[in-house]
């Protein structure tokens, strides 16, 4: 199945459940498209309201830098820059974001989680990015 809206949706949808069963904090995720711009988004009932922006941001940034927040924030570290240097002010360096790439290596969009511990959020996002490349196989 190639990837599309409906796609992403289940794949959204699954991953929202999976976080809502796992007796973690609540999330809230958001997918952007191959430009950052916000696509998709669900927010878990009881999640901070704090939690939008901070998924949004790590998808943007995800999507943007064409690599993990994490791997970012790593980058900041060892070259000893700030996230100012990149004069975006959307740009985060908090764990959680993660690009998501077509079957021919293009950056298709990314992924934010929001509301857990960086590992946790990156997690979830890992995960959705796993449904999302068995959906399109």
């Amino acid at each position: 199945m190639p990837l599309n809206a409906a796609s992403l949706a289940q794949a959204l949808a699954a991953t929202l459940e999976q976080a809502a069963n796992d007796g973690l904090p609540p999330v809230c995720i958001a997918i952007a498209d191959a430009h950052g711009e916000l696509f998709m988004l669900q927010r878990s009932i009881d999640a901070p309201a704090r939690s939008i922006r901070i998924a949004q941001a790590k998808a943007y940034t995800a999507v943007r830098m064409g690599m993990s927040t994490a791997q970012f924030q790593r980058r900041l570290i060892d070259e000893r820059l700030s996230v100012a240097d990149f004069m975006d002010a959307g740009y985060t360096s908090l764990p959680g974001g993660v690009p998501f790439h077509g079957s021919d290596g293009g950056l298709l969009g990314g992924v934010g989680v929001s509301g857990r511990s960086p590992a946790q959020d990156e997690a979830l996002a890992q995960a959705l990015i796993a449904r999302l490349d068995s959906a399109a196989a």
